[in-house]
């Protein structure tokens, strides 16, 4: 997920952006850049880290004069954090600048092409394919350059466009990723999301898949993918600034819960085509996919609500039993053990369920569901095995002082969830000697590691993988997974990164 920001009008264009990924930077924070047109070129200032080494680098923008320009706040996913992998990407003549939220899953073979066709890429993004790729097909009319690369990429994209033979104009288009566009008397924008720009206009129009939008200082045209004009219709906010962030929606985890079925839709609909169900990063043969016999969906807290509905979808669907009978809950905070939830899940499951429980998780539950699961103790030390897989909880030292984490072991593999927990050496006394995958917080607050404590613990186990969580969950927890990614950058270990439409296979 990225942020990304345009203006075009009678203001100075950099201030108005970095103001707008400000309110973007959710959504990416591992970098950020700015390509503004000063009257003879694009002038193109990145840098990585946050927002704000962006903003010291161009003097709050003022480095960058022109009045009409593109931005980009990143979350990296093809090719690590770095100066020449951040955004806004441009063609080798610097004509033409792009920047993109979103993955353009067919970007090798592109690339493979164009390098035939003897273009040279200085970055591992996905993003400057589609910057050469138009480039390929410019021929002076950037709309009909645009369609082309629309027929051509695969995946989801947003994407704002700048052209120095055009530059009284912006261009920007959208599948599968979101884009608004807004006007007021100065000028028009573009942006990810509606913070961005709501400070300037309350007026925006909602692109739809497939639309392509060119603005200019004094207003703007959209046009279908077989070029034909259309005619939009705005939209009026009426939230306040603090409720666009979360949408509309009173909570961030109610917009969470609200924007499940489309996070859904969105996962699954760049794997649908033409009618196939295409997975390649399974790497996996049809003969290997039909031989599956049984899935287990493995999940603590609230991911294991999402297992038992999935587990109902996937046996009707492809009509292979799938078990998601064990509930590991680590400690009782209400993130990670809500009643609510839980009502619905035992009233909906009608088979035994065992639930792995720290101490005064344990009670609680215990006393609520009585006879509708087997409820395990768990305290540092305990071992319990289920099948083929078994579990032992160790110590974390956490708020809840119950809070346990798992060691899981299933087939030689041995995942270790530390549960929300702070640094303490204990954890080491009960470390296995292999450890595959460690899933720890980050967060740095509600006694949790943060990110030098989390990396130090990853150096010490030496983990094949390492997948950090609890970073970012709660707004007023505003660690994130950069600075700990890049304390690891020179470890063997693999920094898993979870973002949208992003699955890992061990």
């Amino acid at each position: 997920m990225c942020g990304i920001v345009g203006y075009i009008g009678k203001q100075q264009a950099a201030p108005v952006i970095l103001e707008g990924l400000a309110k973007l930077e959710y959504r990416g924070y591992d970098s950020a850049g700015m390509a503004v047109f000063d009257g003879e070129k694009i002038q193109i200032t990145k840098a990585v880290g946050r927002l704000k080494v962006l903003e010291e680098l161009t003097h709050a923008g003022a480095t960058m004069p022109g009045t009409v320009g593109i931005g980009h706040t990143r979350w990296a996913t093809h090719g690590a954090p770095s100066d020449v992998n951040s955004h806004p990407h441009y063609n080798e003549q610097g004509t033409i600048a792009v920047v993109h939220n979103g993955i353009i899953e067919n970007y090798l073979p592109l690339k493979a092409k164009l390098e035939s066709k003897g273009y040279h890429f200085v970055s591992d993004t996905d993003t400057e394919v589609v910057a050469h790729l138009i480039d390929y097909y410019y021929k002076g009319n950037p709309l009909e350059a645009i369609l082309k690369v629309m027929h051509r990429v695969q995946g989801s994209y947003a994407l704002g466009i700048m052209f120095t033979e055009h530059p009284d104009e912006i261009f920007a288009v959208r599948k599968d990723s979101p884009l608004i566009v807004g006007q007021n008397e100065d000028g028009c924008f573009i942006a990810s999301d509606v913070p961005a720009i709501l400070k300037y206009t309350r007026k925006v129009y909602f692109i739809e898949n497939q639309e392509i939008v060119r603005l200019r200082a004094d207003g703007m045209q959209f046009y279908t993918i077989d070029e034909e004009e259309i005619t939009k219709e705005p939209v009026t906010i009426e939230w306040d600034a603090d409720a666009a962030e979360k949408g509309g929606y009173e909570h961030f985890m109610l917009k969470e819960m609200y924007e499940q079925p489309k996070t859904v839709t969105d996962t699954l609909m760049p794997r649908i085509k033409d009618g196939d169900i295409v997975i390649d990063e399974l790497n996996m043969s049809d003969e290997e996919i039909k031989a599956i016999r049984k899935i287990f969906i493995v999940a603590c807290g609230s991911a294991y609500h999402t297992g038992v509905t999935a587990k109902y979808v996937i046996e009707g669907l492809a009509r292979i039993p799938v078990e998601v009978d064990v509930l590991l809950i680590t400690h009782s905070h209400a993130d990670h053990m809500d009643f609510g939830t839980l009502d619905v899940l035992f009233e909906k499951v009608h088979r035994p369920l065992t639930v792995l429980a720290a101490e005064k998780a344990f009670w609680a539950m215990r006393q609520r569901y009585g006879g509708k699961a087997e409820f395990v103790l768990m305290t540092p030390g305990t071992e319990v095995t289920l099948a083929d897989m078994h579990f032992t909880a160790v110590s974390a030292a956490h708020s809840d002082p119950s809070s346990i984490g798992f060691v899981l072991e299933a087939d030689g593999v041995f995942i270790w969830h530390t549960g929300d927990t702070l640094f303490h050496r204990s954890l080491l006394a009960q470390r296995p000697a292999v450890v595959d995958l460690l899933i720890l917080p980050i967060n740095g607050k509600g006694n949790n590691m943060n990110a030098v404590d989390a990396a130090r613990l990853t150096r010490i186990l030496q983990p094949a993988y390492v997948l950090p969580m609890h970073w970012d969950l709660f707004s007023t927890f505003g660690c994130a997974v950069q600075p700990f990614a890049d304390l690891l950058a020179q470890d063997p270990v693999r920094v898993l990164i979870p973002a949208h439409y992003t699955e890992f296979v061990l």
